[in-house]
């Protein structure tokens, strides 16, 4: 997971009661806090190199912005399942960054995108 802050600690929760293995990048996290929530606190390249689910729960800043994108996507298992659910913006929805996930044999559920609402043109790399 991307960010670890109350939603992020929610949801870890809940993978965790799934029996997941949680690891999270969280600049803000402590060894300390990330002990208690029963995570493995990791940088992003070890994260994007290592889960096969990443559900990202952050702002949406300049550090932040297109966190997920090509060049990420190309760090990532085969596979890969991303889920954002946080802000528009996290994940490049541009066709090079979504055509690379999908051509991995992954896939995404999005709830928020750059332009609200949704329109088709936002996701037109999505393969049918």
């Amino acid at each position: 997971m991307i960010g670890c802050g109350n939603i992020g600690s929610i949801v870890a929760d809940r993978a965790l009661g799934l029996r997941m293995k949680v690891i999270a990048f969280d600049p803000f996290l402590s060894p300390e806090r990330a002990k208690d929530l029963g995570v493995e606190k990791v940088e992003l390249d070890e994260l994007l190199r290592r889960a096969d689910f990443i559900t990202l729960h952050t702002p949406l800043t300049e550090k932040t912005r297109n966190i997920i994108d090509a060049a990420a996507l190309a760090r990532m298992k085969k596979g890969v399942r991303i889920i954002n659910c946080a802000r528009g913006g996290l994940v490049d929805e541009t066709g090079a960054g979504r055509r690379a996930e999908f051509q991995a044999g992954g896939g995404a559920a999005f709830d928020v995108f750059v332009e609200e609402p949704a329109t088709a043109t936002c996701c037109s790399a999505i393969p049918t």
